[in-house]
């Protein structure tokens, strides 16, 4: 049986590591408030304004949402279909996919940051200055919209 002070010091001591924050990240902290704004973001629970080059007219908030060719069904269409998820209509956009060297677009290899990921999302010209094809919305986002979303991205799983 443990000592009552002992046991007294152990409660203070496991206190302390959580309240200090030591086991947080053991633990699994969960998303931070930006990185569950850029998730409302990407799925279209907040609405992003978009054009398609060349249109006066912004795009319906439904079809501006990122996951319709970022994610869900092309990503899993693409295996089938024989293709890597890089290979499809639009890329599957993982922190590692984001963050890693590699060719894109028949460009030289690039990898993005914030800044370049938010430049290529306003602009549709990538890190290396490929220029995006036209089907890849143009968006109309704020700095702080395009950070969460970046958080968003690639704080979340490969």
């Amino acid at each position: 049986m443990m000592h009552p002070r002992r046991w007294q010091l152990t409660a203070v001591a496991l206190v302390t590591l959580v309240v200090g924050g030591a086991l947080g990240p053991r633990w699994g902290a969960g998303p931070s408030a930006e990185g569950l704004h850029g998730a409302a973001l990407w799925s279209g629970g907040l609405p992003l304004t978009a054009r398609i080059v060349g249109h006066a007219h912004a795009l319906p908030v439904a079809a501006a949402r990122c996951l319709n060719c970022h994610a869900g069904a092309v990503a899993a269409s693409a295996p089938a279909a024989g293709l890597a998820p890089v290979d499809g209509p639009a890329p599957v956009l993982t922190a590692r996919h984001l963050r890693e060297s590699r060719p894109r677009r028949g460009g030289p290899p690039s990898r993005y940051d914030a800044a370049s990921f938010c430049t290529l999302l306003r602009t549709g010209v990538d890190p290396a200055a490929v220029l995006l094809p036209r089907q890849m919305p143009r968006y109309e986002i704020s700095d702080a919209d395009c950070g969460a979303l970046w958080v968003h991205l690639t704080r979340k799983p490969a």
